[in-house]
């Protein structure tokens, strides 16, 4: 295994620039990436190396909102890897998957669902916040 996925032992999200850790947390889901754009100023995470241990559709929108240059999860949804190729971010997985699932396991994520056709960051970023809020 990479070094990378030994540091997702330890916590669900890593945000990394220049080999410094910006943002980190050990709660799963997309609150975490929600919570360091409301947190972080946006130049330390534009050109940043995210780590995650699940990545689709709704987090690599919000990736790809503060332009962060690579991204690496244990596991991805192909949904995710269409933004990311989009909007020219690296990435990384261990696990492919066709999308990400309920916390049930019975159908897609709702985040994911919510933002399916969606494809401005921004507008994806105020549709999560508006879901998360609620």
């Amino acid at each position: 295994m990479s070094d990378w996925v030994d540091l997702l032992e330890d916590y669900a999200l890593l945000i990394i620039k220049r080999g410094r850790v910006i943002y980190k947390s050990r709660q799963a889901g997309i609150i975490p990436l929600l919570k360091a754009i409301e947190e972080c100023d946006i130049n330390d995470l534009k050109n940043s190396e995210v780590l995650d241990r699940i990545v689709g559709r709704a987090a690599a929108l919000l990736i790809a909102w503060f332009k962060a240059t690579r991204v690496r999860a244990i596991t991805m949804s192909k949904h995710a890897i269409q933004v990311l190729k989009n909007y020219g971010i690296q990435f990384e997985y261990i696990q492919l998957v066709e999308f990400i699932h309920d916390k049930t396991r019975t159908g897609m994520c709702p985040l994911e669902k919510a933002v399916m056709d969606i494809h401005d960051p921004e507008e994806a970023l105020n549709i999560l916040r508006e879901k998360i809020l609620k």
